[in-house]
């Protein structure tokens, strides 16, 4: 009973941590939610133009996906200082930080539209074969490419104010944001209100309008100055070289892991387009649906940022590592419910989209498959974050990026170039593949080299050590 009672108390927390859980995770989540609702209602919409035009858009984000997985990097690793110092009261260097992230992800963004500017049709050609639906995929990018700016802009204010737990704003600002989109697509894809129908130019064309108006917006928040961060640049002077080092020491590795990470999975999604084409379609259709079940990661992440990376700042470690227990736990929870549901709703999901008969098939096999591995994939990820919160730079890139070349890749070519098995047997080899990571990921969050103060700052035993010296 004991040990009983004592397994509860590890994984289930008090009215206080779920307080704090609702208040800091259940806004991103709900966020997330209507974010991903609001795309994947933007790809139902291009799926109504055809297989070939829902394929085009599916790569030409892929990209994208790339370029994202970049930012995140720079964002998710400045951000752990961010929560830190903030844990810490020090708002300079949490200042500095964030002037210090904004301007990393201008510079990135700015050389990615370069590249698309001037090799849109063979970064296509890399997964696609088809000249209709390459032409497709660069009439979408032709606007898609000048959002990227934007969009950088927007997440390094928004991973901001996520890494100090204020949530409230960018939950309002990216619902509003999400709205205009799917609007905008309505009206530019089919041509409605007298505009004529641009099909994948028009998606590309609403995605741009809809993110300048949220950099608007998220601009307008920092220059007024009410959001705990401001536009001023003094604070960067704070930034001292055993700072910067330390920053890039920690947020090196983890753009490092974003960005293998992200060609990995893109070349996973490369050696399916060489198992079939046409089942782009289909694969397009289980991402978009598996973003809804996955809606927990964005309230997860912001909820280690605040419960744990907090902690840490401040010397909690034992508070650190019980929620970190519990938060898996709760992730775990609603991914099981998550799972059941897109089991339910496989069959039924395909028929929201124009497509033949065989990739609606595919695609609620797809689905179900994934859906059996959605508690695995959230502890993995949960681990990755926890470990990134605490600056384990080692152990987030073994589980994330280090996994994916080292052990999935290989197999995935292998069966690509070599075996050549159908999609069905394919999917299920390579979603399998989490098993063998949670036990890496386990094995590393128990030995708990995450549990790291970053900030320099004593905690409350080793003053009282100090002092007693």
């Amino acid at each position: 009973m004991n040990q009983l009672n004592r397994t509860r108390h590890a994984l289930i927390g008090d009215r206080a941590f779920y307080r704090e859980v609702i208040l800091v995770a259940v806004p991103i989540m709900l966020q997330m939610l209507i974010t991903t609702l609001m795309g994947f209602a933007d790809n139902i919409m291009v799926g109504q133009l055809g297989a070939d035009v829902l394929s085009s858009v599916t790569v030409a984000n892929k990209l994208f996906m790339v370029i994202q997985s970049i930012l995140f990097g720079i964002t998710g690793g400045v951000g752990i200082f961010i929560s830190q110092y903030y844990g810490a009261d020090d708002h300079e260097k949490c200042q500095g930080l964030f002037m210090l992230n904004l301007i990393s992800c201008l510079a990135i963004t700015s050389l990615a539209t370069a590249i698309v500017i001037a090799f849109p049709r063979q970064l296509l050609g890399l997964f696609l074969t088809e000249g209709a639906t390459i032409d497709h995929g660069q009439a979408y990018l032709g606007y898609v490419r000048f959002s990227y700016v934007p969009f950088a802009i927007s997440l390094a204010i928004m991973t901001a104010l996520r890494s100090i737990g204020l949530t409230r704003a960018p939950l309002v600002i990216s619902i509003s944001s999400v709205i205009t989109n799917v609007v905008l697509n309505y009206v530019l894809i089919f041509g409605k209100l007298g505009l004529p129908a641009m099909g994948a130019k028009g998606a590309g064309l609403a995605t741009l309008i809809s993110r300048l108006i949220e950099t608007g917006f998220f601009i307008a928040l920092i220059v007024r100055g009410n959001e705990f961060f401001t536009a001023s640049r003094r604070e960067l002077h704070a930034m001292s070289r055993p700072i910067l080092k330390q920053v890039v020491s920690r947020a090196l590795p983890l753009l490092g892991n974003e960005i293998l990470w992200s060609t990995g999975t893109t070349m996973l999604f490369w050696s399916y387009s060489k198992v079939h084409e046409p089942f782009i379609a289909a694969l397009s259709l289980v991402e978009m649906s598996s973003n809804i079940a996955f809606v927990v990661f964005g309230g997860l992440g912001v909820s280690i940022s605040v419960m744990i990376g907090k902690r840490l700042g401040a010397g909690l470690f034992d508070e650190a590592r019980g929620n970190a227990r519990r938060l898996i736990a709760f992730a775990s929870a609603f991914s099981l419910a998550m799972a059941g549901l897109m089991m339910l709703l496989s069959p039924l999901i395909p028929h929201l989209v124009n497509v033949s008969e065989d990739i609606r098939a595919m695609a609620a096999v797809l689905l179900r498959i994934q859906a059996a591995f959605y508690v695995v994939i959230t502890i993995n990820v949960s681990c990755f974050l926890i470990f990134r919160a605490g600056g384990d730079t080692r152990s987030a890139l073994a589980i994330d990026s280090g996994f994916v070349w080292l052990f999935t890749v290989p197999i995935a070519l292998l069966l690509a170039l070599v075996i050549k098995p159908a999609l069905p047997v394919f999917y299920l080899t390579i979603q399998a593949c989490e098993g063998v990571k949670l036990v890496v990921a386990v094995h590393y969050f128990r030995k708990g080299r995450w549990l790291k103060n970053l900030t320099g700052r004593l905690t409350a035993k080793q003053v009282a050590l100090e002092d007693k010296i």
